[in-house]
C-alpha cells in the first residue's frame, strides 16, 4: 500500500469498482471526507471496455438497469447522461437452451403458463412456495439450496443457473444467496415466501418510486461501461478545483511546516536537544486544543487527564529553571521560546490540513 496517499479522513472506501465509486462520489456530495483505495492501476473494477477493429468489446458487464431515479441523476451529475444509449427491443428477449434448443425465457405471467421452459409439474409446485418455512435467519445458505428448497430444480437449471453464470461466472452451489442475492434472502426472511414478498414488496417499491426489473429499460453509453466508471473517478474532488480558501490554507500550511522545521533548527543552538524534544510535545497538545476551539471538538475524560499530565510534568521538568524560561531573549529562555514558536508553528499546520479536507473530500488513490 502506498502511505503518500492515505489520508486523514472520515472514510475509506477499500475498491474504486462501481459500488466503491459510487459511495465515495455520495459521501463526498455530502461533505464527508473519503479516500477511494483501489488495488489496481486503473479505477472501474470489472468494469472495462476495450475498442479493437472499430468495436467495443466489455470485459464485464455490458449494461445497466434503470430502475431507480437516483440512476439518472447519477448519469447527469457526472456528465455522461448525454452519452447514454438504449438497448435494442430485441434484447430484451433472453434465450435458455433446453434439449438441445433455444426456448425464450417468460417475462410474464401468460408467457410463463404457456412456456415449454418449465413443465406442468414444475409450474404447478409453485403453488407450494407461499407454505415453504423461511431459512433460519443465521444459516448462510448457497443460491442452489435456496432455489431447489423454494422453487425446485427445474428453477434452478433453468432460470437461476444461467442467470447466475452470466453475471457472477460462478457455480450456484457455492454462492452464497446472502452475499450475491440479498433481496431474495430478505424477501424470504421479512415476508416468509418470494410470492408473497413480490405481492407486498411491489406496493414498497412503488413508495421508493423504483421499476420493477422486468420492465425497466437497459442501457449502456456510446464509448461502452467505462464511461459511467471513469466520469465517477474524474469526478471526486480534486486540488485544482478548491479555489481560494483552499489555496490560501494549502499556502498557510506549507508555511507553517517550514517554519516549524526553521524555528526548531534555531532553538538546537540556544538549549540542548533534550530540552527542545520536551518542549515540541506542545504541538500535539497544541493541536488537541486547536480542535476544541476552531472545529468544537469534544475531549474524553482520559484526553483531558492526558492533557493535565503534560502540563505537570513541563512543570515539574523546568522547575528548577523557571527564571531562565522568564527571559525568552537569551539563553535556555530564547531556545525555548523558539521550540514553542515551532510547535505553534506545526499545530497551525496541523489545523490547516484539517480545514482543507473540507475542500478535497475524495480522490481515487491506486494501492
Amino acid at each position: 500500500m502506498n502511505a503518500a496517499v492515505i489520508q486523514d479522513v472520515d472514510c475509506a472506501v477499500i475498491g474504486a469498482g462501481i459500488s466503491g465509486l459510487s459511495a465515495g462520489y455520495w459521501l463526498a456530495r455530502r461533505g464527508i471526507s473519503v479516500e477511494v483505495i483501489e488495488a489496481a492501476a486503473r479505477p472501474g473494477g470489472v468494469i472495462g471496455t476495450e475498442c479493437a477493429g472499430g468495436l467495443l468489446y466489455e470485459r464485464g458487464p455490458n449494461s445497466i438497469l434503470d430502475t431507480n431515479p437516483h440512476i439518472a441523476r447519477l448519469l447527469e451529475n457526472v456528465g455522461v447522461l448525454d452519452r447514454r444509449i438504449e438497448a435494442s427491443a430485441v434484447s430484451a428477449k433472453r434465450f435458455v437452451v433446453r434439449s438441445g434448443k433455444l426456448v425464450a425465457l417468460p417475462t410474464s405471467l401468460a408467457a410463463f403458463l404457456t412456456t415449454r421452459l418449465f413443465s406442468s409439474r414444475a409450474k404447478l409446485a409453485l403453488l407450494r412456495e407461499p407454505f415453504v418455512a423461511p431459512a433460519p435467519t443465521e444459516l448462510d445458505e448457497a443460491v442452489a439450496d435456496f432455489v431447489v428448497r423454494r422453487l425446485g430444480h427445474e428453477f434452478l437449471n433453468y432460470a437461476i443457473e444461467p442467470f447466475v453464470a452470466g453475471i457472477y461466472a460462478g457455480n450456484a452451489e457455492q454462492l452464497s444467496l446472502r452475499a450475491a442475492f440479498p433481496k431474495l434472502h430478505a424477501l424470504e426472511q421479512r415476508y416468509g415466501s418470494l410470492i408473497k414478498g413480490q405481492i407486498y414488496g411491489a406496493r414498497e417499491r412503488a413508495r421508493r418510486i423504483e421499476k420493477p426489473r422486468s420492465v425497466a429499460a437497459s442501457f449502456s453509453f456510446r464509448d461502452g461501461m467505462q464511461t459511467l466508471t471513469d466520469a465517477l473517478a474524474g469526478a471526486l474532488p480534486r486540488l485544482r478545483g478548491a479555489g481560494r480558501a483552499a489555496a490560501l490554507l494549502v499556502a498557510v500550511a506549507t508555511l507553517t511546516l517550514v517554519g516549524n522545521f526553521v524555528l526548531y533548527l534555531v532553538a538546537l543552538d540556544h538549549a540542548t536537544p533534550s530540552v527542545t524534544q520536551v518542549v515540541i510535545q506542545l504541538a500535539p497538545l497544541l493541536l488537541l486544543v486547536g480542535g476544541v476551539v476552531v472545529f468544537h471538538e469534544k475531549l474524553a475524560g482520559i484526553q483531558w487527564a492526558g492533557f493535565a499530565i503534560l502540563v505537570t510534568g513541563l512543570l515539574l521538568f523546568f522547575n528548577d529553571r523557571l527564571p531562565e524560561l522568564l527571559r525568552p531573549s537569551e539563553g535556555i529562555g530564547l531556545g525555548v521560546a523558539l521550540t514553542v514558536a515551532a510547535a505553534i508553528s506545526w499545530a497551525i499546520y496541523g489545523l490547516a490540513q484539517k480545514l482543507l479536507l473540507r475542500h478535497f473530500t475524495a480522490r481515487f488513490a491506486p494501492i
